[in-house]
């Protein structure tokens, strides 16, 4: 590619938030310049949401400090067929913060500083709904509708957690992620909801126990348990990812008595009540039309069929992996209240 070539769209891009009917027909783009829109979820307020993860800091086109973050996609509001302009949120020139890439914050510690990509781009349709520090990589989230779980309207957002030190160098971001953390959109705050006593996975810390990589989450249909995918071990040197097989864990967030949450394990149901939830998603649409990113991966939950261990305050208990992935042993974490 040679600068100021026009490249010919023959494909619809990807980056992006489209819509259409069940079937395919009336595709509609919505958004792009989104990096990597992992996650989708309406809110009380009717807003579509979308979760987008950070530039990475190698390569021919590395970029430093670039946050996390959530974005309020507007077009979702506006009927089908009647989109006169997608919405572009920066990608690949503009970070989450609105800052261009290569911007003097933005300046990698290692690989070649990114150089403007775009020749004339559209107008940013930022700021972010939400910002999270770089590298927490934000996996999927859920609304509670709830007032019997409590925190009604506010978002239920996963980090997967840093791929540290594949994709960065810095230290300070060896330990982001690996929890939900609570948002309320509208107030601008947020808070973990579900965490490990020390920072990062629970195999980096021996003996300690609890979540690793927390990628998806969702109500139940009656809202009462919060369901949490935790994709289990998923180790990342500085060349290369390794994922150990079978170490995964749904872990199910309910209230009881005075208040307190609790986390469960995984429970034989789990699955199933996931796959029930995640269909009355789609269910309880109205609009005959149906949204999808295009780049968004896909966990597949592989329910613990051992016999639940019961939390006590504040600590939960979980039947699951040991650091090197061979035998389930138990494990700690704790549950926001």
């Amino acid at each position: 590619m040679t600068k100021g070539q026009v490249v010919k769209g023959q494909l619809e891009c990807n980056s992006a938030v489209w819509r259409s009917r069940p079937d395919g027909s009336e595709l509609e783009l919505l958004a792009w310049g989104i990096r990597n829109p992992f996650g989708l979820a309406f809110g009380e307020d009717g807003h579509l949401y979308a979760t987008d993860n950070d530039f990475e800091e190698k390569g021919e086109r590395a970029i430093g400090e670039d946050p996390d973050r959530i974005w309020r996609i507007k077009n979702a509001r506006v009927p089908p067929g009647e989109v006169k302009e997608p919405e572009w949120f920066g990608y690949p020139d503009l970070c989450g913060d609105g800052l261009p890439a290569w911007h003097e914050l933005h300046r990698p510690n290692r690989g070649k500083a990114a150089e403007p990509f775009l020749k004339d781009p559209p107008p940013w349709a930022g700021p972010a709904a939400f910002l999270f520090p770089p590298h927490t990589a934000l996996g999927k989230l859920t609304v509670s509708r709830s007032d019997a779980f409590g925190f009604r309207g506010h978002a239920f957002v996963c980090q997967f957690g840093t791929y540290a030190p594949l994709n960065t160098n810095r230290e300070a971001a060896l330990g982001r992620g690996f929890q939900v953390v609570r948002c309320d959109i509208a107030a601008g705050t947020g808070e973990p909801f579900l965490r490990n006593r020390a920072p990062g996975p629970a195999s980096g810390t021996p003996g300690s126990g609890g979540i690793e990589r927390p990628v998806d989450c969702v109500f139940s249909p009656d809202g009462k348990s919060l369901y949490v995918l935790d994709f289990g071990n998923n180790t990342a040197t500085r060349s290369y990812v390794v994922a150990y097989a079978h170490t995964g864990v749904i872990w199910r967030v309910t209230r009881r008595g005075t208040g307190l949450l609790l986390a469960d394990s995984a429970l034989p149901e789990a699955s199933r009540a996931l796959r029930r939830a995640t269909a009355a998603r789609g269910r309880s649409r109205k609009s005959p039309h149906s949204l999808a990113s295009s780049k968004a991966p896909s966990a597949s939950p592989r329910a613990d069929e051992r016999r639940p261990r019961r939390l006590g305050p504040p600590l939960t208990t979980c039947r699951s992996i040991t650091p090197t992935g061979v035998r389930p042993r138990r494990r700690r974490g704790v549950a926001g209240t």
